[in-house]
């Protein structure tokens, strides 16, 4: 279905989504890499951070927090975030 709103209007109002979509995930990236600078100061303060945090934090955050770790310390981060997934079946529908 499409907008309700006429022509150029329904225009703006999708850039103005998308605008504010990509702030957000710039923002998220931008804290993902503050961590991963983070490292080079305080590596297990790093990783015990992320042993709390990683299953609640957004995924793009995450994502560019372990980026430059190796494979099997990103799997492990990845695999605490899945873990820590809520039911959202409750929300579709």
């Amino acid at each position: 279905m499409g907008s309700k709103l006429p022509g150029r209007a329904a225009e703006q109002s999708a850039d103005m989504g998308t605008a504010r979509f990509v702030k957000r995930l710039r923002a998220l990236r931008a804290t993902g890499c503050m961590l991963r600078f983070a490292k080079d100061k305080d590596r297990p303060g790093l990783f015990t951070f992320l042993e709390k945090q990683a299953a609640t934090m957004p995924r793009e955050t995450l994502r560019a927090a372990i980026e430059p770790f190796d494979k099997k310390q990103r799997n492990h981060y990845l695999s605490r975030k899945l873990a820590g997934r809520t039911n959202r079946s409750r929300y579709l529908a």
